[in-house]
């Protein structure tokens, strides 16, 4: 199957335009919605998150902390990822 190229541009331009908003975009998933203040002291301490569209995901799961992440990085400060680590060494260690 033949595309246009007209079409097949224009393709490329909105896929190229949809991956760059993509890497732009900061998740902060949390048990309970932060405050931008909130917000902007996490991003101030993870400067490598900064300078994007910043979404906060709310997520009761977690029970408490937050996880961020942009495109393929993540930071998971999360109590049920602390939980889950602590629950894995305690039975590597019987």
């Amino acid at each position: 199957m033949r595309l246009d190229p007209q079409v097949k541009e224009k393709l490329k331009k909105t896929f190229s335009a949809e991956l760059s908003a993509s890497r732009n975009a900061v998740r902060i998933t949390s048990s309970y919605p932060f405050s931008k203040e909130y917000i902007d002291s996490i991003l101030a301490r993870f400067p490598e998150f900064s300078g994007g569209n910043v979404e906060n995901v709310v997520d009761k799961q977690i029970l408490g902390g937050f996880i961020i992440q942009s495109g393929s990085q993540m930071v998971d400060l999360s109590i049920r990822s602390a939980l889950h680590l602590l629950q894995k060494k305690l039975y590597e260690s019987v």
